[in-house]
């Protein structure tokens, strides 16, 4: 009995610490369009971006605005059945940069440049 419950024990936090371990950092849309990452938090490659800030119709429409956006250090997948926009960071090709670096980059390379225009033809 008291195997089983060290076990469970384990079984748990193995669950809470993959879960932690799992949550992306948040990045921020400003008002200019431009992505902002937190300062106080540590550089990584995964960012989330909440999507309904975007207002696309569907993932096709999505995925073609931001086929326009990626650049060869950021690219953006929208999971719209979560409302978010994933941002990988492709910190190899920049290995020395920081938060700040990033930041400025980003701020140069808007990522809702204007309004989304929907295809009312449809």
């Amino acid at each position: 009995m008291k195997s089983f419950r060290l076990g469970m024990l384990l079984l748990l936090l193995m669950g809470v610490s993959a879960y932690s371990f799992s949550q992306n950092a948040q990045a921020t849309l400003r008002h200019d369009g431009s992505l902002k990452l937190d300062v106080d938090q540590p550089l990584t490659e995964a960012y989330e971006v909440d999507a309904t800030q975007f207002n696309f119709y569907n993932l096709e429409e999505a995925i073609a605005y931001f086929k326009e956006v990626n650049t060869d250090l950021v690219i953006y997948r929208p999971v719209l059945h979560n409302d978010l926009v994933m941002v990988y960071l492709q910190l190899k090709k920049q290995p020395s940069w920081t938060i700040e670096d990033w930041n400025a980059y980003l701020e140069e390379h808007k990522t809702l440049k204007t309004a989304v225009q929907h295809d009312t033809a449809k």
